[in-house]
């Protein structure tokens, strides 16, 4: 997904990304669940969320995720570097 291959711009160490999409039997409206697993380099992030329509679990979803790869201000790169997280860009 486009939306997805936009967390690799915070952290480029990101080699993997399942995403579930699924319809909960439920009697309300927000049976629309997507659930996210990211995995990098030493880390995996995960993230969920049920709304009404799929594309506004999908934004929310990523939205969290952004969320926790800009919590980790600074990162280490392979050669021993510390690169800083661009926290300006959305």
């Amino acid at each position: 997904m486009e939306m997805a291959a936009k967390l690799s711009h915070l952290d480029s160490r990101l080699v993997k990304c399942d995403i579930i999409l699924k319809i909960d039997n439920s009697s309300t409206n927000d049976n629309k669940v997507c659930e996210m697993i990211v995995v990098g380099d030493k880390k995996r992030l995960f993230a969920t969320s049920r709304t009404q329509t799929f594309e506004e679990s999908i934004a929310n979803v990523i939205h969290e995720l952004e969320n926790q790869l800009r919590k980790q201000k600074v990162s280490p790169r392979h050669d021993g570097e510390k690169m800083e997280m661009d926290t300006d860009s959305k």
